[in-house]
């Protein structure tokens, strides 16, 4: 988890408020369980190479700027994962009088989460946030060149399982100038699942034989974005999701010999790889089976509002008393584009000292005010109706 904060309350017009968050994720794994050239008698034998997962990355940015130009929020979120898992049985002898089972499994969950947020009460919010995951899988299941008699069942798995929730989104908010709010996801896929019985390997089951490649992959998106600006409000979405160059395969090769006696009962297997009776996939027999899932889940969403926003001295006055009489600074602007209603406050507590009319004339007559002009803003000293 990475966050990054920055809230200027500085006076300075020509300043920048930035703050950002970075989370980077990068993991390169082999998993290996492996029987190469073995004489093995035994009442079962399970060779299983297996990787289970859960990774949470979070980075978030957060930009506040009372009268600063431009007040700039973003977040990256960077995940890299590169794993080979396999189970191997090689040039080995086998004689076992329960089940024998060669299985490679990977469960992998990713929670990625970026946002970022930017906020200016006088110049431009601008936030930005980015999700990026790249995942490529390599799980291989295999018996070759070895002679292998189970009394038992016999199975060789692949079994794959991959999930992505993935969450973008930035606010951008410019109360006076102008808005932008970007977000950008994109979650790359690359699978290569394989189930083999290979060339000069004898296999003979007193139960049920079955080669099982299954792969499943979940992606579930959320991008969007909200702009507010007074000039400008300006927000962009993007998202993507590729699954590419993927491979499930489940084979017996040439010059292998599989038999199944089947003097058993039938064998259930659920396709995440688990037995199961009553199961989806029911064996009786020889199965060679392959199957590859996806469940996508893309939303992408933005909102954008743009207008004038109208503050009247009400509400941006500051108030200091001083033998009977106040200061009142409001930006010069605000009084000029001041509504009549917000003048008619005005019209009944003061007198009148020099005229500030708002855009309309209408309240030419209602804005009573002693004015003083300054580099940015107006000071106007009042004082009550006696």
């Amino acid at each position: 988890m990475t966050g990054g904060g920055a809230i200027n309350l500085s006076s300075e017009e020509d300043s920048l408020t930035l703050a950002g968050g970075l989370s980077i994720g990068i993991a390169e794994r082999d998993v290996d369980a492996i029987v190469n050239g073995a004489v093995i008698h035994s009442d079962g034998l399970d060779i299983n190479a297996k990787r289970e997962e859960v990774a949470v990355a979070i980075s978030a940015g957060v930009g506040a700027a009372a009268r600063s130009d431009v007040a700039v929020a973003g977040s990256v979120d960077v995940n890299v994962y590169t794993d080979n898992i396999h189970a191997k049985l090689s040039d080995s002898y086998v004689r076992s009088t329960g089940d024998v089972i060669v299985g490679a499994k990977s469960d992998m969950v990713l929670v990625s989460i970026a946002g970022a947020v930017g906020v200016s009460a006088e110049g431009t919010g601008a936030a930005a946030s980015f999700g990026v995951s790249s995942t490529v899988d390599e799980i291989h299941a295999y018996v070759d060149n070895s002679d292998v008699r189970a009394d038992g069942n016999f199975r060789v798995d692949a079994v794959g399982n991959h999930t992505v929730v993935s969450v973008t989104a930035s606010v951008g908010v410019g109360l006076l100038k102008s808005a932008v709010a970007g977000q950008f996801s994109l979650h790359l896929v690359k699978k290569d699942v394989d189930a083999r019985v290979g060339d000069g390997s004898l296999v003979v089951a007193g139960n049920n034989a079955a080669i099982i490649a299954d792969d499943l992959v979940t992606l579930v998106t959320v991008t969007g974005g909200a702009v507010v600006g007074n000039n400008n409000a300006v927000g962009v979405s993007v998202s993507s999701t590729n699954i590419y160059g993927r491979t499930v395969k489940a084979h017996i090769d040439d010059g292998a010999s599989v038999t199944a006696q089947s003097l058993g009962d039938a064998l259930g297997i659920d396709l995440d790889g688990n037995t199961d009776n009553g199961a989806e996939l029911s064996v009786n027999g020889l199965a060679v089976h392959a199957k590859a899932d996806d469940d996508i889940i893309n939303v992408v969403m933005g909102a954008a509002v743009s207008g004038k926003i109208c503050r009247s001295g009400l509400g941006i006055d500051r108030y200091q008393q001083h033998h009977g009489q106040g200061v009142r600074r409001v930006c010069l602007r605000h009084v000029l584009q001041a509504r009549c209603g917000e003048c008619a406050e005005r019209r009944r507590r003061f007198h009148r000292r020099r005229l500030r009319s708002c855009q309309c004339g209408g309240c030419r007559r209602a804005v009573r005010l002693a004015v003083i002009r300054c580099h940015r803003c107006i000071r106007a000293r009042f004082r009550p109706h006696p």
